[in-house]
């Protein structure tokens, strides 16, 4: 028993250690306050994803369906009368087709604004684990960021509706 109760010991040390050097990292990688600018971002950033996911996945399953499908699961986290809500801002979300120029504009913005979440989401996770951001390559990376960016709105997308 005492080989036991040693182990036991050691154990409880070592899930202690754990504990408290995880409080420690996650104090000083300021974790709060990342996750607070992380969800005021997505807050705003969420309309325009919304959007985007649905003209994606309503091309293949129609945009009715999908918005039933979307508002479904967020009547499912929010309630019904957030969701309600959420729903007619989505709504009343109508480019002018007449103006080529202000819907190109707004198109453009409707993505950076979309893809913008995961480059703060990135950011975050560099600096927690320390890592060095490659410094921009110019005008070819930042589109290729934001091309990537928008594939994963997609692809978050169509797992969203599957589940």
């Amino acid at each position: 028993m005492p080989g036991l109760q040693t182990e036991i010991k050691t154990f409880s040390k070592k899930i202690w250690h754990l504990l408290r050097d995880t409080v420690i990292e996650f104090d000083e990688d300021n974790a709060i306050k990342l996750s607070a600018s992380l969800s005021y971002y997505t807050i705003f950033a969420l309309p325009p994803l919304i959007i985007v996911i649905i003209s994606l996945c309503g091309i293949f399953f129609g945009q009715d369906a999908v918005r039933g499908e979307i508002f479904g699961q967020i009547n499912n986290f929010v309630g019904n009368e957030a969701a309600i809500e959420i729903q007619n801002v989505i709504k009343n979300v109508k480019l002018n087709h007449d103006n080529v120029f202000a819907a190109t504009v707004g198109i453009i913005t409707l993505i950076i604004g979309a893809s913008g979440v995961f480059g703060e989401i990135q950011g975050s996770i560099n600096f927690i684990w320390g890592i060095r951001a490659k410094p921009k390559r110019g005008l070819f990376k930042f589109f290729k960021n934001r091309l990537t960016s928008f594939s994963m709105i997609g692809v978050i997308g169509f797992l969203f509706l599957v589940s």
